[in-house]
């Protein structure tokens, strides 16, 4: 579930099978190259003592701002983006220990429980 949430695939955009299919897979991609990029980084530290959130974040930065930009080398990308990463520690709170538990956030919104032309079609009613 933690992966879920993290990567944004709470809710997945694809209509068919085979794309469902897909989209997992390039999540798992993601995550497997991810934890790869913080396993070179930690020299000092141990990979779990790494936030995969926050290097995440890090990497979407870095390909927001970069990503499109000339003149620059990927050699000089990769290692300005690796410094950046080896910065992603957790912090370490003396005398913390949480549950990894949460409650389930509730949704605001009720189920879809009927096809969405025939609830559209009821709010028309409701309309005129």
């Amino acid at each position: 579930r933690d992966i879920k949430t993290t990567l944004g695939m709470d809710v997945l955009k694809s209509k068919t099978p085979e794309m469902v299919e897909k989209e997992i897979l390039m999540y798992i991609v993601v995550f497997n190259v991810m934890r790869q990029i913080i396993y070179d980084v930690s020299d000092q530290y141990k990979p779990s003592q790494f936030s995969f959130k926050s290097s995440i974040q890090t990497l979407l930065s870095y390909h927001h701002q970069y990503g499109s930009k000339e003149g620059r080398s990927t050699h000089q990308f990769k290692k300005s983006l690796l410094s950046e990463i080896a910065y992603c520690l957790l912090y370490q709170r003396e005398g913390r220990v949480e549950p990894r538990q949460i409650k389930r956030r509730k949704k605001p919104f009720k189920w879809l429980t009927k096809p969405r032309r025939e609830i559209i079609d009821d709010l028309c009613l409701k309309c005129a």
